[in-house]
């Protein structure tokens, strides 16, 4: 189940979260997200991406990077807006692949957020 389903209140409530010394996310909605690597000694973080989708990530001390651990949308084509108007999501090797509906065209070739704009008019 998602976020979304398991969650009782409103989207725009107040809640109160923490992720605790273990690596398990808590919500006062009464959400608990462990952590794919749980253990004491480990720093994490949680970041809102530029995709909308909130991520757990731990950190390997001996390379100084950060694995992701856990995602609030698992599936990166759930996370709404990642390709925009008029476009279709696909799966790719666990990354979401974006494309135009036939008769569209990007409408910034720099973001797929911004979608699709279609390459004909529509005439009332």
């Amino acid at each position: 189940m998602t976020i979304y389903q398991t969650s009782p209140a409103n989207y725009n409530s107040s809640r109160i979260t923490v992720l605790n010394n273990t690596g398990v996310f808590l919500s006062s909605d009464q959400l608990q997200v462990p952590a794919t690597d749980l253990g004491l000694s480990i720093k994490r973080r949680l970041t809102i991406e530029q995709d909308g989708n909130l991520r757990m990530y731990s950190l390997n001390e001996s390379t100084g990077g950060w694995t992701e651990t856990w995602s609030a949308l698992a599936h990166p084509c759930h996370v709404h807006g990642i390709c925009g108007r008029n476009s279709i999501c696909r799966i790719f090797r666990d990354h979401a692949r974006c494309s135009c509906m036939p008769g569209h065209e990007m409408t910034d070739h720099e973001d797929w957020r911004n979608g699709c704009k279609p390459l004909f008019s529509i005439v009332n």
